[in-house]
């Protein structure tokens, strides 16, 4: 199944490069950005770790949420946790930013399948938004 996630990362990134409406057909050549432009396609303000994961002083429980915006070759990927009681791991997710927008589809078979998918904006060093579940979240970015 990993494989399969990285290729719908890939084909997301395959399909950011390419402006909308653009039809015309293209070259190998120009079908392939320069690694330069690929790189300078992640967006430092937006990719890192925000969250609201505490340990309760009371219980010990673990809890809150966890979105971690990562970007590699142009390609933006999001580890997300959601914590109650105890940590679990992080599932992995193809993730897709446009400015400061962020869009995270949620894998069918994972943990978190119930919440679908994230909505959400980064401002001023939070991550502002909404699962497909009704939850929403306010998450500060961790230094």
């Amino acid at each position: 199944m990993r494989l399969m996630s990285a290729r719908v990362v890939i084909a997301l990134a395959l399909a950011c490069h390419r402006r909308e409406g653009d039809t015309s057909p293209r070259s190998a050549s120009q079908s392939r950005p320069a690694s330069s432009a690929i790189a300078a396609s992640c967006n430092s303000a937006v990719a890192g770790t925000y969250s609201s994961l505490k340990t309760s002083a009371v219980t010990g429980d673990f809890g809150g949420f966890e979105i971690d915006l990562r970007c590699g070759n142009g390609v933006y990927s999001a580890g997300v946790t959601v914590a109650e009681g105890a940590p679990e791991p992080a599932v992995e997710a193809p993730a897709q930013v446009h400015d400061t927008i962020v869009h995270i589809t949620l894998p069918a078979n994972s943990t978190l399948s119930g919440m679908e998918s994230f909505d959400g904006a980064v401002t001023q060093g939070r991550l502002v938004g909404r699962f497909a579940n009704d939850v929403s979240v306010d998450l500060p970015r961790r230094p």
